[in-house]
């Protein structure tokens, strides 16, 4: 079963599954867009999807983990953009321009890169993916708060398990104090 929380007036709507993922909702004889999956997300990004932060309105665009792995009712993490700019759990910034130079992908050691940043002038914040014709890519954020990078394997016709954060306890802001330095791989930390 699924519902969204838009009221339809026709009897003439349609729900269609788009080939980037997105549910659409249409109405009338024109078929209208008057949803979609897009603008509501679950705990998976996957391009084209587009996550905001309105610092002036408050008003967030945001992935939310499930609560449990067999439960999709809302969870306890989330993942977005924060205006303020003082994470909470961890952070993959800072933004340089093309990439997020705080996070580095184990598999090839380079930054986290393929996202745009842009600052709509309204307040809103707006975080959205650079489409790869090659690579098939999905976020997702796992029920106890790893947020991972997927990649689509053709060959195996599944996902690949590519990335995660935090990874380590140095991931977490915060975690060695004010001008604290943190070894990942010495004890402690």
């Amino acid at each position: 079963m699924w519902s969204s929380n838009v009221s339809l007036g026709s009897n003439q709507s349609t729900a269609q599954l788009d080939d980037d993922g997105s549910l659409v909702l249409k109405s009338g004889p024109n078929g209208n867009q008057v949803w979609t999956s897009f603008q509501e997300p679950t705990d998976t990004y996957l391009t084209k999807m587009r996550l905001s932060a309105n610092a002036r309105t408050g008003k967030k665009r945001l992935l939310t983990s499930w609560r449990s792995s067999s439960d999709p009712s809302v969870g306890n993490f989330l993942v977005g953009i924060n205006p303020s700019g003082i994470p909470e759990l961890f952070m993959c910034g800072p933004w340089i321009g093309q990439k997020f130079i705080g996070t580095k992908r184990p598999s090839n050691n380079v930054y986290l890169a393929g996202f745009s940043i842009q600052d709509e002038g309204d307040g809103t914040i707006t975080l959205s993916s650079i489409e790869d014709p090659v690579s098939w890519l999905a976020y997702v954020l796992i029920s106890h708060g790893k947020f991972t990078e997927q990649l689509w394997n053709y060959e195996k016709g599944g996902w690949r398990y590519d990335w995660e954060a935090p990874s380590t306890d140095c991931d977490i802001y915060g975690k060695c104090g004010p001008f604290g330095s943190c070894e990942a791989h010495n004890s402690p930390i």
